[in-house]
């Protein structure tokens, strides 16, 4: 039964892949989306995830990414890596929660970003190599995570354990490709990991966060929601990666996270720190991003 059932699942992506093939060819595109969302009728809820996957996968394949799943002892770690010349650093983009709740209150029973922000933002960088790397239980099924818990999307979203198995994932990336050195990507929760990973690494040698949750209780007090129990905060490792060169961009509309946040970090950081704080001019926590991202990453010394 299990066999029969993951041959249905591997026809199913491999029929929406098609799909999704046949959307960029055809001028004739309303019908092939009509299509796709006939085979979700027609297959159910638990087809979501196999469509985010492909409609992900046939995405980021079409601007030079391959997919690698990181297999931890809690977690397969999704990520789409662009690799061109193992002398240049890499640039890693580590997403954000994701779709962490449905409601204020109500817990989501899967964290896949229903947003292509983080990967938009990783196609748009024009570096040799690039990495998107997913948080735990995106982009992958229950199945395949022996961690799966809905904490690790919530109180325990920037647990040491998540931690440990997101920074393998780029040690065993690193290993596989050759490339030494690192530049961190973080957006919203992601910056939050970026910053405990650069913590425990000798090899980041910027960090860029975008949005970023880095200081967890402040942002949780203004949002007047529980705090974050079982969870690192970065705001305590600042004077650690007081050495890396940051850049820290916010919205200047920012609905989520406050500006004090972001200056939290910075004071925590050591006086001698290499630290910018970009306020970005119509900016959301979600919106506005892409069409400034070129800029901004010659705001950070690229493209320059």
């Amino acid at each position: 039964m299990l066999v029969y059932f993951n041959c249905i699942v591997k026809n199913l992506y491999n029929l929406i892949q098609y799909i999704i093939r046949m959307i960029h060819k055809s001028p004739n595109k309303s019908f092939f989306f009509s299509l796709v969302y006939a085979v979700l009728l027609l297959t159910g809820c638990t087809s979501l995830l196999i469509t985010q996957n492909a409609l992900s996968d046939a995405k980021m394949e079409q601007r030079g990414f391959i997919r690698k799943n990181l297999k931890g002892p809690l977690f397969s770690l999704c990520s789409y890596v662009r690799f061109g010349d193992g002398a240049s650093p890499v640039h890693v983009y580590i997403e954000g929660d994701g779709k962490a709740f449905l409601s204020r209150t109500r817990i989501s029973p899967n964290p896949t970003p229903t947003s292509s922000l983080v990967r938009d933002l990783a196609c748009l960088d024009p570096a040799m190599n690039v990495i998107y790397l997913a948080r735990p239980c995106q982009y992958t099924a229950k199945k395949d995570n022996p961690g799966w818990d809905r904490n690790y999307w919530t109180t325990k979203r920037f647990a040491p354990e998540v931690v440990s198995e997101m920074n393998n994932a780029l040690s065993f990336l690193k290993e596989d490709y050759g490339f030494s050195e690192l530049h961190l990507f973080g957006y919203s929760g992601g910056a939050a990991i970026a910053v405990l990973i650069a913590a425990e690494r000798k090899d980041v040698i910027k960090l860029i966060t975008i949005a970023g949750n880095l200081d967890h209780d402040a942002v949780n007090r203004f949002n007047k929601v529980p705090l974050l129990s079982g969870s690192l905060n970065p705001v305590d490792h600042a004077s650690m990666i007081s050495h890396i060169p940051q850049f820290h961009f916010i919205g200047e509309n920012d609905e989520i996270i406050p500006h004090a946040a972001i200056d939290h970090f910075s004071v925590a950081s050591d006086p001698t720190a290499e630290i910018q704080v970009i306020s970005v001019p119509g900016c959301t926590h979600h919106k506005g991003w892409q069409s400034q991202w070129p800029t901004l990453l010659v705001s950070a010394g690229y493209l320059s």
